[in-house]
């Protein structure tokens, strides 16, 4: 991705939307009928044979509704022409091999242009709360704040609001650090003010100092189920509080039917030179996303990166997950997943007697 020589697109201008917020103020590119309903049918995963299965970018001191940054159009090498075009980057990714992913493309290319797609259907309510724990999770960690050693929230966070709640006999299974806390605050008091959830997101991008842009996968509200043993779970209680110990059955998206990508999220793709399907768990992160912007990715233009090495995920229970669903908890089944949407697939050199395999699937294998 670093490296590469054709001319970038032009962006086109941007006009204020009438009665909207100013940060709200976006033009629709394209034809309409291009966003229209598209007739998705609920997402659904099943067990059963068949199934393929700290880099700080200033604020500007401008007011934050009308905050947005300016892009960056300069080549890399514009004295001699020969260095790499800086690239319009775009990950799609949940909230640990992805974003995980997404903060080594800033760290080691920092020229280019990055944009995070972000998984929202693993996001619930606490206490009043909207927690978006993907959406976070990549924030958090392009900002250099993430919480490595506990998976989750920020670093060296503490607990005072919840060890003061669960004195009072308030139940804190799922743990929210008292910093973490301050960003779902600021959240719902943008969502109370009348703020879409892409903006709210904006803002607090604007607040860590992003230079790069996180976007959450749509502002309708899409929410995992897991069928287990135990009955229907949602995200939240079935990876913490059960600790994935129920049998799992099935993985549903409620209200994906409704749902639909964001015009960032749009706009975002298709002015994307590249765009990296990240190491996240294929079946309850990339799922949902990969449901809502399927038509919008150009294949030739995609590559996905395998999230299991050497028979392990990366990150979380990947491979448990695909063994009860269905697929092979391998990269060749992974890239069976992706292969309608992109061309090619980067592959660890542990697992390199795969390509063959994967080639046979129509990608070109990128072995690293």
């Amino acid at each position: 991705m670093a490296s590469g020589h054709r001319q970038r697109r032009p962006r086109r201008g941007r006009h204020a939307g009438r009665d909207r917020p100013a940060w709200h103020a976006r033009r629709r590119r394209g034809s309409a009928a291009r966003h229209r309903a598209r007739g998705r049918g609920r997402h659904r995963f099943q067990r059963g044979p068949g199934h393929g299965e700290d880099f700080a970018y200033p604020g500007r001191d401008r007011p934050w509704a009308g905050a947005r940054r300016r892009r960056l159009r300069t080549r890399a090498d514009p004295a001699g022409g020969r260095g790499p075009v800086p690239l319009n980057v775009v990950v799609l990714a949940g909230g640990t091999g992805g974003a995980a992913l997404a903060a080594g493309i800033q760290a080691v290319a920092p020229e280019h242009e990055l944009t995070v797609i972000a998984n929202t259907a693993d996001d619930d309510e606490f206490w009043g709360l909207l927690v978006c724990p993907d959406v976070d999770a990549v924030i958090y960690r392009l900002a250099g704040v993430f919480n490595e050693k506990a998976g989750y929230g920020v670093k060296d966070d503490t607990f005072h609001v919840l060890d003061s709640m669960a004195r009072i006999g308030e139940e804190v299974w799922f743990r929210i650090g008292d910093k973490d806390i301050a960003s779902h605050l600021v959240r719902e008091g943008l969502l109370a003010r009348g703020c879409t959830l892409t903006e709210a997101t904006r803002e607090l991008c604007r607040r860590f100092e992003l230079r790069a842009r996180v976007l959450p996968m749509t502002d309708g509200a899409v929410r995992t189920r897991f069928a287990t043993d135990a009955g229907e779970l949602s995200f939240q209680e079935y990876f913490v509080r059960e600790r994935l110990q129920p049998a799992l059955r099935g993985v549903t998206f409620a209200g994906l039917e409704a749902a639909s990508a964001t015009t960032d999220v749009l706009e975002a793709l298709r002015e994307a030179d590249r765009v990296v399907i990240g190491p996240s768990n294929p079946l309850i992160s990339i799922a949902p996303i990969l449901a809502l912007v399927r038509r919008e990715l150009a294949r030739e233009r995609t590559v996905a990166v395998s999230p299991i090495v050497a028979g392990r995920a990366l990150k979380g229970p990947t491979v448990e997950m695909m063994r009860a669903l269905g697929p092979d908890p391998n990269p060749v089944e992974v890239a069976r997943l992706y292969r309608d949407v992109a061309s090619a697939f980067v592959l660890d050199a542990r697992d390199r007697e795969l390509s063959g395999k994967i080639e046979e699937l129509g990608y070109r294998v990128i072995v690293c």
